[in-house]
């Protein structure tokens, strides 16, 4: 059985890329080290390997269908959680692995690329970011307890 964790990407340019925002003149740009994207961990699940355990293409494909498309159990389960689609920016980790999810498939992550927000920092930057209330519930990414 494989883990796999679902980090949501809450980064104001989040749907540029991991990591990736545009300059002053709309040219795409990597972030400098402290303005790196913010991950959360929203959702976490086990998948089993395919016949080749070394190839991680057919769980990130179950992960991407699942969380936009998909009808089954665990669509369900992570819909239950009021998770918005999984996008561009953001990180599906297998094993520890982290893999971005770009416009056209996945790229491989370094750990030096992944800055993962506990549950509580996370809470507060979506708050202040996205202007949620004290006590309001949030809506589409919820952090998971970690």
């Amino acid at each position: 059985m494989a883990r796999i964790e679902i980090f949501h990407n809450i980064a104001r340019d989040a749907s540029f890329g991991l990591n990736t925002g545009f300059t002053g003149e709309g040219k795409r740009c990597a972030a400098a080290p402290e303005e790196m994207h913010e991950l959360v961990l929203v959702f976490t699940y086990e998948a089993d390997w395919t016949d080749d355990r070394a190839s991680v293409g057919p769980l990130l494909d179950q992960a991407f269908m699942s969380f936009n498309v998909g009808s089954d159990e665990l669509a369900a389960l992570y819909r239950a959680r009021r998770l918005r689609s999984l996008s561009v920016g953001d990180v599906v980790r297998i094993d520890g692995d982290a893999y971005a999810c770009e416009s056209v498939g996945w790229e491989p992550a370094s750990k030096d690329d992944v800055r993962i927000l506990s549950a509580a920092e996370a809470d507060k930057v979506i708050r202040e970011r996205y202007e949620f209330e004290p006590g309001e519930p949030l809506a589409v990414t919820v952090p998971l307890d970690n």
